[in-house]
């Protein structure tokens, strides 16, 4: 049970920093590539206003044939910008006044149609972000240049930062996951240690308990029988051995309960359940003809195993049922399912007394606690109870859960008040 909690909580903690370091990459990378989309718009857009102070355009007898011995100029003025950006990464192109394109110079190409109004613009195929930009001589508008910067530098940064922050993530994660698992083993060591230490205290203590209990009971029953005793005395003895004897029942199961959390199971036989259900039940069917309730199986195929101890599944199966018949009321029935439920046996013990609120529901499974409707919806139960020896200890489905989950199964309640309960019980088929 610790291992498994282990685990939960290791994955729990990794899965912690995983959002949080997923967020923060995510946050570095968006920063960086805004800021890198920035600089480039920057760098275009002083590289475009440049062009346009530099060009100087045809007068109106000359537009016809615009760059006819001008087009040297357009590449000169590349040339001297050069050292602001790369010149093969740049594209420059010049429209006339009505849009018409008149000269396309630069190292990569502009494919996208002119958009007076556009400004930035992001063009796909070759990836690059173009500017357009009015050019204006005495306050008459001349033309319009449109640059372009190819995005290869850009997107070649973005991916290295990228794969640098998928690395830092892997890693990061990796360390984090290996810190972890090292904390929570150590964290488990001591907490193993002293639920091992409270066990085995649990066990002495009730160990040492046995003797003086088993001399009351039997001090008890040797008083009992003289027959000089009136009838308000024998009572009083009857309910002194009544007592130890549900003292010394409630030793037995800490002492049981002490050994299950000791030891770890290694089974290698396989127990067939439909015949130790039918045990259970038959062991049963006087503590249930006690209250006048039906013990009503329904076994969809008997030959479904487990690898459980025979030992174990009766004291689980035992435990539940006798549970679900201590809380029925009497002339009702008491439901048994067996069944196969995909890689799983599921057994479900349903019955019909007094159920579990929803607030009492995840304590059903603590030691020595019962919920007090269960107490007073049966005290008209009680005797038959104790003459039977059936009065629980508080321990019986905490017994049952911990065996279950040292076979990596699980022990669960579904209940409402006033309509019963169901429990269920999941083992893995053998």
């Amino acid at each position: 049970m610790l291992d498994a909690l282990g685990r939960r909580l290791t994955a729990l903690i990794i899965t912690v920093f995983l959002v949080l370091f997923s967020f923060f990459a995510v946050a570095v990378y968006w920063w960086v590539s805004h800021q890198l989309e920035v600089e480039d718009k920057k760098n275009l857009q002083t590289f475009s206003r440049t062009i346009s102070t530099s060009i100087e355009p045809p007068d109106e007898e000359a537009r016809e044939h615009a760059f006819t011995d001008r087009e040297g100029k357009i590449p000169d003025v590349l040339e001297q910008h050069g050292p602001v950006v790369n010149q093969q990464s740049l594209g420059l192109q010049w429209y006339s006044d009505d849009g018409t394109l008149l000269a396309s110079k630069g190292g990569i190409k502009l494919n996208l149609p002119l958009s007076v109004t556009a400004g930035f613009e992001t063009q796909k195929e070759p990836h690059a972000i173009l500017l357009t930009e009015p050019v204006f001589r005495k306050g008459k508008l001349v033309g319009y240049v449109r640059t372009g910067m190819s995005m290869e530098f850009t997107d070649r940064a973005r991916e290295r930062l990228r794969n640098g922050l998928v690395f830092a993530l892997l890693s990061s994660l990796g360390l984090t996951a290996l810190a972890t698992w090292l904390i929570v083993k150590e964290a488990l060591k001591c907490a193993r240690n002293v639920i091992e230490k409270l066990s085995q205290f649990t066990a002495d203590a009730s160990h040492e308990l046995k003797s003086p209990i088993t001399a009351i009971k039997m001090n008890a029953d040797v008083l009992a029988q003289y027959s000089q005793l009136e009838p308000q005395e024998k009572q009083l003895i009857s309910s002194i051995s009544d007592a130890a004897q549900q003292m010394n029942r409630t030793v037995q199961d800490l002492l049981l309960l002490a050994r299950v959390e000791a030891i770890e199971p290694q089974v290698e036989e396989r127990s067939t359940l439909g015949v130790l259900l039918t045990e259970v039940l038959a062991e049963l069917s006087i503590f249930a003809e006690q209250k006048n309730i039906q013990i009503v199986p329904h076994v969809e195929n008997p030959d479904l195993k487990v690898s459980v101890s025979d030992v174990d599944v009766k004291r689980v199966l035992s435990n539940v049922v006798k549970n679900a018949i201590q809380y029925s009321p009497s002339e009702s029935k008491v439901m048994v399912f067996l069944k196969a439920h995909k890689s799983l046996v599921q057994i479900e013990v349903q019955d019909f007394g007094v159920g579990i609120g929803p607030e009492d529901q995840t304590r059903i499974f603590d030691r020595f606690w019962r919920a007090d409707k269960a107490r007073s919806g049966t005290t008209g139960a009680n005797a038959a109870n104790i003459a039977t020896g059936s009065t629980g200890s508080g321990l019986g489905l905490s017994i049952a859960q911990t065996i279950v989950q040292k076979y990596k199964g699980s022990l669960s309640v579904t209940s409402e008040s006033g309509q019963g309960s169901t429990f269920k019980i999941l083992l893995p088929l053998a």
